[in-house]
């Protein structure tokens, strides 16, 4: 599946003094999701300062991807505007970040040893692909992999933690993720973490669905939850002695 961009806009650059005339309400940013015509918008609005980072980075991996990702739940356009005058509601609209997603079911749960081999396999050849970009996804779950209703292919979606960049990474700006599902170096405060967090997350999605787990993911789990340094990189005939039993 390829990351699609047609017909995106180009994106306007961040207004600084429009975000301080404000009055921040939230110290992150507010999402809203939208249907229509088979496609899902994800609306981001930035309140203050703090998000501006995390939305530059946002819209820096949003630039990579639309090259083409095989994976990658197609996007159709992104487009940042300004804040704007509300007259309807007498408020104004803060600025906002508009990401248009080709719509897929969310991947909810695993029924059979032969689901979760697909997803792991899945995962490991997003892992490849992302590592040859320099970005790290940083949320993987299962919540966060579509299925194409028509196709049954997988896609990756929710990139808001994702960032460009495979090592040095700053804990400061994950600390809202839930520590449970995230690999715990990343909670260090003023530490650092790498991309072998997203090993950790897939590994512990492993963990989660141990019933539905045989041998081989068992021990692959176990490598993933190591600690950052002892963790595997993830390799071509690792993903193809997975594959023969899929």
């Amino acid at each position: 599946m390829k990351f699609m961009a047609t017909n995106a806009p180009s994106i306007s650059p961040y207004d600084l003094q429009d975000i301080r005339k404000g009055r921040p309400e939230t110290t992150d940013w507010e999402r809203t999701i939208s249907f229509s015509g088979g496609h899902v918008q994800k609306s981001i609005y930035l309140r203050d300062e703090h998000t501006c980072d995390k939305v530059n980075r946002l819209i820096e991996v949003l630039s990579i991807l639309q090259n083409g990702v095989d994976g990658v739940q197609p996007i159709i356009s992104f487009n940042f505007s300004s804040s704007v005058a509300d007259k309807r509601k007498r408020r104004r609209v803060p600025p906002t970040l508009y990401i248009v997603t080709a719509f897929g079911v969310a991947t909810e749960r695993v029924e059979r040893t032969d689901h979760l081999r697909c997803i792991v396999v899945f995962l490991l050849n997003m892992k490849v692909a992302l590592n040859s970009l320099g970005i790290t996804h940083r949320d993987l779950r299962l919540s966060n992999i579509l299925r194409n209703s028509a196709t049954n292919q997988l896609g990756l979606i929710d990139w808001d933690d994702s960032v460009k960049g495979l090592h040095n990474l700053p804990n400061a700006d994950v600390a809202h993720l839930d520590p449970a599902s995230h690999a715990p170096e990343m909670f260090v405060e003023g530490g650092t973490h790498d991309h072998t967090v997203d090993l950790w997350s897939i590994g512990w999605l492993m963990q989660k669905n141990i019933t539905h787990a045989d041998e081989s993911l068992r021990s692959l789990m176990n490598e993933f939850m190591k600690p950052a340094n002892q963790r595997p990189e993830v390799t071509a005939t690792m993903i193809a002695m997975l594959e023969t039993n899929v």
